[in-house]
């Protein structure tokens, strides 16, 4: 039972990274910053 609820709050934490991760790619794609990460 231990195991399994260590095993969701990773799955939480990896959400969590995943969402911030894309707010932070819009944000630098709107300023136009990952236009110089493509070359």
């Amino acid at each position: 039972m231990i195991v399994f609820l260590y095993l969701i709050i990773i799955i939480i934490i990896l959400i969590k990274i995943q969402i911030t991760l894309k707010e932070l790619t819009a944000i630098l794609w709107s300023k136009g910053y990952l236009v110089y990460f493509k070359k």
